[in-house]
């Protein structure tokens, strides 16, 4: 990106890591070992955070880092057995897409389930700072992409 923004003719537009086109869909997808290891590492912050304290519905903390390691190749109601309301948020999220996902754009099911798991378990954090929380975790992951 830096050579698109230098504004010279035929600048170097590379991924310094895998040679390939870098471009912000590049990012999350980028073959290379070493920004494969570091998405690896931040899901397993990210999966760590959802199972804390019982706070994260179980069915989302199973399916999301699996959704996240499919980086865009799989769709999210493809990755196995859900109940109906995680099949219907999968179907929804596979309409707005795995980077808009990685982008911090997700289903308002999300909201829905996770409002109802907060109910029903004896929790210190809301709906909507647990969907705060979440939609900036996932904007990590994408940001240490960016400055990798």
């Amino acid at each position: 990106m830096v050579g698109r923004y230098s504004g010279e003719e035929n600048a170097d537009e590379s991924c310094p890591n895998c040679g390939c086109r870098e471009n912000a869909a590049h990012l999350c997808v980028c073959a290379s070992v070493n920004r494969t290891r570091l998405f690896r590492e931040n899901v397993e912050e990210l999966q760590s955070w959802l199972n804390k304290h019982g706070n994260t519905e179980p069915q989302l903390a199973y399916w999301v880092p699996k959704y996240l390691m499919g980086r865009g190749t799989i769709r999210f109601q493809d990755l196995g057995h859900m109940s109906p309301d995680v099949e219907e948020l999968a179907k929804s999220q596979d309409k707005i897409g795995w980077r808009n996902f990685m982008e911090g754009r997700i289903s308002k099911h999300f909201l829905t389930i996770q409002q109802r798991h907060l109910e029903d378990v004896n929790s210190y954090i809301n709906c909507s700072d647990w969907v705060k929380q979440f939609i900036t975790k996932m904007l990590q992951i994408t940001h240490s992409q960016w400055i990798f």
